[in-house]
């Protein structure tokens, strides 16, 4: 693996862990351990772009790599980085938290991890998007897209880029929970969902769009409920006005 590929692996693993969490508080710790190793993975890779030897404590001696805290200062005093006073207090309360997990002993509520957490991987998605390859998001394998949402919606950042497009911090979940209701009950009977793009409009109306304009959603995937362009599939009108529920006719 090289830099990304270890540190996208070290964060994978970080979420699943994350995701039984609740089931077993002791899994906070790898939890945390891992998402504090991929940031710290993620910055040596950004200043290897750079070059390739500031990842190194010696430079003439290329051998141990650098820790999280001195990936910190040469991020930035060498590349200058737009690194904010928020995204280095969050930095060095990782490393604090993580030298603490591994090192001593720890006392916060289930309350106060979480909220750790979900800072530590609001940062990360932010710091991938900001100076590596784009959305943190298609690096995350999809079984855990779920976990991936439920954190969005934590963020201070209102508005984010997910899916290519900007949305509010919400939507994710709101995504997420659409792809598993693959059918509508109308009069009781279960009526299959039209995805984005199997429309049965008007000529004019047919989508051009990789994305809906409205939910965001990609060719194919489901509409998130109360999209103004999902189809009615009993009677093909627009699904949100449809009342198909209540009467015999649209």
């Amino acid at each position: 693996m090289n830099l990304l590929e270890n540190a996208y692996d070290f964060l994978n693993s970080s979420l699943l862990f994350y995701r039984y969490s609740e089931e077993d508080p002791r899994k906070w710790k790898v939890a945390f351990i891992n998402i504090v190793q991929s940031i710290e993975l993620m910055a040596k890779e950004k200043l290897k772009r750079s070059n390739k030897y500031l990842i190194y404590e010696n430079i003439d001696n290329p051998k141990n790599t650098i820790s999280l805290h001195v990936a910190l200062d040469r991020m930035l005093n060498i590349l200058e980085l737009p690194l904010d006073n928020k995204d280095i207090d969050t930095l060095k309360k990782a490393i604090s938290l993580r030298n603490q997990m591994m090192h001593y002993e720890i006392d916060f509520s289930v309350h106060e991890l979480m909220a750790k957490y979900s800072v530590l991987f609001e940062f990360a998605t932010s710091f991938h998007f900001r100076f590596l390859d784009g959305e943190l998001h298609n690096f995350i394998e999809e079984h855990l897209w779920e976990e991936e949402a439920n954190l969005m919606e934590f963020f201070k950042q209102e508005f984010f880029v997910y899916n290519s497009e900007e949305v509010h911090r919400r939507f994710p979940k709101d995504f997420i929970e659409s792809k598993y209701i693959e059918d509508y009950l109308i009069q009781g009977v279960a009526y299959p969902r039209i995805g984005y793009g199997e429309e049965r409009y008007e000529e004019e109306l047919r989508h051009t769009r990789a994305t809906c304009a409205d939910c965001m959603v990609k060719l194919g995937e489901f509409h998130v409920p109360g999209c103004d362009w999902e189809q009615c599939p009993k009677y093909y009108g627009q699904s949100i006005g449809c009342g198909c529920d209540d009467a015999e006719d649209c």
